[in-house]
């Protein structure tokens, strides 16, 4: 009974609204529509004052973590980017030739070959030397170009 009357004190105390202030944050959003695909540029962006409610743990506050990524989703004016609607761009695209280096010591070979997967900078992909048919597996170091590995 103590405890009954104890827990019913306590909705007289407390105030009728919320308990907490909305507060804001400036918060970097697409200021156009930004289709699947597009990297996107600081024009693409703008601050909008932004209910910090609204925020979610992988909501993106810096301009710098947007800008030169990849939208892999439509993202809509207005909204908060999520850190899960971006990546790295490609930097080589299954199918697309590419100029592939092979370097030991003070050899250096150039092949022009086919890849067989996306890449990012920094991630391994096959590719398919067209002339002979063999695989290789080389480092995307930048766009259409590759470090054969050993």
């Amino acid at each position: 009974m103590r405890t009954l009357l104890l827990a019913l004190s306590f909705l007289f105390v407390l105030p009728a609204g919320p308990l907490f202030a909305d507060e804001e944050a400036e918060t970097p959003v697409p200021a156009r529509r930004i289709e699947r695909g597009e990297v996107i540029r600081e024009a693409d962006l703008r601050l909008a004052a932004v209910e910090t409610r609204q925020l979610r743990p992988d909501s993106l506050l810096d301009e710098g973590a947007i800008v030169g990524m990849e939208a892999r989703r439509t993202l809509l004016p207005g909204r908060v980017i999520s850190s899960l609607a971006l990546r790295a761009p490609l930097m080589v695209e299954k199918n697309s030739q590419v100029s592939a280096l092979y370097r030991d010591g003070t050899l250096e070979l150039n092949l022009l070959a086919l890849a067989q997967d996306d890449g990012m900078k920094g991630d391994t992909v096959r590719l398919t030397n067209p002339s002979t048919g063999n695989t290789v597996y080389a480092v995307v170091t930048g766009p259409s170009r590759a470090r054969i590995t050993h």
